[in-house]
């Protein structure tokens, strides 16, 4: 299957993999959620630090992009944010 000609095919299999693959899906914006869940999923009783790890330093913030920067990102990356949308909207 060629993505381009079937994009909502390949985001509907997409999230069936996720769904039917993996116990647990999470997004980062919900990172502490997700690992409460899997804490609890897996019985671990120890808490996680809240210190941030592997951070990239130097990486450009998005508001120094310029719009057309980030329309450019966001074309390329349609599928991967339309996946990220539906996995937000599910947990």
């Amino acid at each position: 299957m060629e993505l381009s000609k079937e994009p909502e095919r390949a985001l509907e299999m997409a999230m069936y993999n996720l769904t039917s693959q993996y116990d647990l899906v999470g997004v980062l914006e919900k990172y502490e959620d997700f690992i409460d869940k899997l804490r609890k999923i897996s019985g671990l009783k120890v808490a996680y630090p809240k210190r941030r790890f592997n951070v990239t330093h130097g990486r450009p913030q998005l508001d120094s992009l310029d719009e057309a920067t980030i329309e450019i990102i966001k074309q390329f990356n349609q599928l991967d944010i339309s996946l990220y949308e539906r996995i937000r909207k599910s947990i």
